[in-house]
């Protein structure tokens, strides 16, 4: 069965464009989005009567709030497309091809009317519970209704960013169309779409204006008097007292009675637990004119759907499918139809049969998704384009409002790795219950058990039920399954370490799996199984990382300390003519001129020849290295045994003397009388605790016996 649909479905027509020669408004709206943090982005939207003065190049916008005195102004300029493509300041039109109007042609008897945006960007600097943000262009059209001719068009929007931060605020999805016919029963809706899912509320307002810029304030624009009497409630246009508007949905429905032009305006009030957080308003203009197009109807297919509240009513993720029928009692009708079900409901679809006839129909279908709850207006536009005398086309809108109840859900099932955990999010309801089914992990694996969001870490795959306090017919109860993936195993590290500097180290693992991730000093990183560092260095030294990836699961690290054993070597000509090493190795051999020297295998060299010097050594761990060549020369016989300067100190001393010299030496320690009491090698410091107080003769001499000094030492009593 198919019922008419008084207040369900409503015709929506639009604003129109009055003939003015010194001004241009015909209408206005702003609007914003938030960005990021504090910032938010202001979109001005003119609708410009083309007989008027041009649209402004730039619009500032006032900008203050109720918790200071603060006022700041920022410029909207004037952006180069509007939606997306089109070029600014575009025609809105509704006539019929070939037939000009006031934007068209000089000589274009139908009132055009221009879309002019402006946008721009501000940063609120502190919260507050009221933000005004307000635009004042220079003149709006003189209208029927309104007594101040050209005077300026004040537009305005507010937002609560105490409670609110990151809102936006309702859109538009219906652009303003000039035109609607006397006596033909209309219905007018903006096609409001709020994407943060707030409540809405309507009001009609009186169109306002601001005549001392952003240090004023604005101030209502009253009706004419006379006859007819103008009012908010039921008459704000000539309708013989047949406006109604509809608070929830914000439809418009009147009978318009008299040829004309007419302001009126309105504010969307946005609601969120209940609590305004925001205002939008819009500025329209309505043009009467004498024709008399049929108004087509619309009617519900209620065997597709049913009618509960007033509306059409579903539950999250349940499909919803319903059709319409569009027809005009004119059987020469060629009925074209348009909606704004992308925005209204994002993902569904409407698709349309007998385009271009007296009758259209449409089916809706569409699954809403978790984000989609609440009130929605779907609104359909069927126009008639016969264009019959005056030559314009009336798009007439139908709202068809949708309301999605919340289903109780939970996050889909998804895997996990062991030793991990994730977050389960239930929605649908306010009170919710968790628990286990058997076979799997225990309820303790549940962070909590009648949290909306708790936090889960299971070791084997388990199934976690959610029941909530969700009614109205929608499901209370949703499961998800997680799947434990388990961890790879730890790998096993393994090297050739310790590492001679300038040779090769090699790195492996036992693990065999999917992918690999080393790390280690000097920036090192690899992805290969077993990597090598080729001519390595001490900075390459330190402790080795490998985490293993399988299954998109990473294993616990596992370390490994690499030492890169460096005989740093260098060989240096002292006073005396010795040569002499900067390190202790465990063996040496000089070299002079290329040949090994015969029982020269100390840590220094005394040099009886000149020639070119150099020497081999090996450290503890097996490392071999040579020093660079060092090239003696001028020396003769006469200094073969040269001054090698020793220094002994303390002296006198009562317990430990010390012997600083460039080379290794022996020290012996005679009594006055020759008696030999000490005898030591390679030594730099010598105690004589067990010495009696006295008078000692020391001999100091170098790895070859040669005497370098003898010095009397004085030891004393404690």
């Amino acid at each position: 069965m198919k019922i008419k649909l008084s207040v369900l479905l409503v015709a929506l027509c639009t604003l129109c464009c009055k003939n003015s020669y010194a001004s241009h408004g015909e209408g206005a709206e702003l609007m914003y989005t938030w960005t990021s943090d504090s910032t938010y982005h202001f979109t001005f939207k003119l609708y410009r009567d083309c007989t008027g003065i041009p649209a402004e190049t730039i619009v500032p916008m006032c900008i203050s709030n109720s918790c200071n005195a603060n006022v700041y102004t920022i410029t909207l300029v004037r952006t180069t497309y509007i939606n997306g493509n089109m070029p600014n300041g575009t025609e809105i039109r509704t006539t019929c091809p070939g037939l000009s109007t006031t934007c068209t042609s000089l000589t274009g008897t139908l009132p055009g009317c221009q879309e002019w945006w402006y946008e721009g960007d501000f940063t609120l600097p502190n919260r507050c519970s009221k933000w005004t943000f307000a635009t004042i262009i220079s003149s709006r059209n003189s209208t029927n209704n309104l007594s101040s001719a050209s005077s300026p068009l004040y537009t305005q929007a507010t937002l609560n960013n105490a409670l609110a931060q990151g809102n936006n605020s309702p859109q538009f999805t219906i652009k303003p169309a000039p035109y609607m016919c006397i006596n033909q029963p209309v219905s007018y809706n903006n096609g409001t779409v709020e994407i943060d899912g707030d409540s809405l509320g309507y009001e009609m307002i009186q169109p306002e204006t601001n005549l001392s810029g952003c240090s004023g304030q604005e101030r209502d624009i009253p009706f004419v008097t006379g006859n007819p009497v103008y009012n908010l409630t039921n008459n704000p246009l000539p309708t013989n007292n047949t406006f109604i508007m509809d608070p929830i949905s914000g439809q418009l429905t009147f009978t318009p009675n008299l040829v004309g032009s007419y302001a009126i305006a309105m504010r969307i009030t946005e609601y969120r637990n209940h609590v305004a957080i925001g205002t939008t308003m819009r500025d329209l203009q309505m043009h009467i004119l004498s024709c008399s197009l049929v108004t087509p109807s619309i009617r519900l297919d209620t065997s597709t759907t049913t009618i509960v509240n007033n509306r059409i009513e579903n539950c999250v993720g349940a499909p919803m499918h319903f059709c319409f029928t569009a027809r005009s009692s004119n059987t020469a009708a060629v009925l074209v139809a348009a909606d704004d079900h992308n925005l209204c409901a994002p993902g569904s679809t409407i698709t349309y049969t007998g385009i271009n006839t007296d009758s259209v129909r449409g089916c809706f279908s569409w699954t809403p998704a978790n984000s989609s709850t609440g009130y929605r207006l779907l609104t359909i536009t069927i126009a008639d384009s016969t264009c019959t005398t005056p030559g314009v086309t009336v798009p007439n809108r139908f709202g068809i409002p949708l309301f999605i109840l919340p289903s109780t859900t939970v996050t889909p099932d998804t895997s996990m790795c062991d030793g991990t955990a994730i977050t389960l999010t239930a929605n649908g309801g306010t009170n919710y219950t968790w628990y286990v089914l058997p076979g799997g992990s225990p309820l303790s694996s549940l962070s909590c058990t009648g949290c909306s969001s708790p936090m889960v870490a299971p070791h084997i795959t388990t199934s976690y039920v959610v029941v909530s306090n969700q009614v109205g017919g929608c499901q209370n109860i949703d499961t998800t399954t997680i799947s434990v993936i388990p961890m790879p195993s730890t790998p096993l590290l393994f090297s050739n370490s310790p590492v001679c500097a300038g040779d090769t180290l090699q790195l492996t693992t036992n693990s065999q799996v999917g992918s690999y991730n080393w790390s280690g000093p000097a920036g090192f990183n690899s992805a290969l199984q077993d990597p090598v560092i080729v001519n390595i260095t001490p900075a390459n030294a330190g402790v080795y990382h490998l985490v293993v990836k399988d299954s998109n699961c990473y294993s616990a690290p596992d370390s490994l300390f690499i030492q890169v054993v460096n005989t740093q070597l260098f060989v240096n000509a002292v006073v005396g003519n010795y040569l002499v090493t900067a390190d202790s190795f465990t063996s040496y051999q000089w070299y002079l001129n290329g040949m090994p020297i015969n029982q020269a295998n100390n840590d220094s060299l005394l040099v009886n020849q000149n020639g070119s010097y150099y020497v081999v050594v090996t450290n503890t761990n097996g490392c071999v290295d040579s020093s660079a060549p060092y090239n003696v020369t001028g020396l003769g016989v006469s200094n073969v045994s040269g001054y090698v300067p020793v220094l002994i100190y303390p002296n006198p001393t009562n317990s430990i003397f010390y012997i600083d010299a460039p080379v290794p030496v022996s020290v012996e320690i005679t009594d006055m009388e020759g008696r030999s009491l000490l005898h030591l090698q390679k030594i730099k410091q010598v105690d004589i605790n067990a010495l009696a107080a006295g008078i000692y003769l020391i001999k100091i001499t170098d790895v070859y016996s040669q005497l370098i000094k003898t010095e009397k030492l004085v030891k004393m009593d404690h």
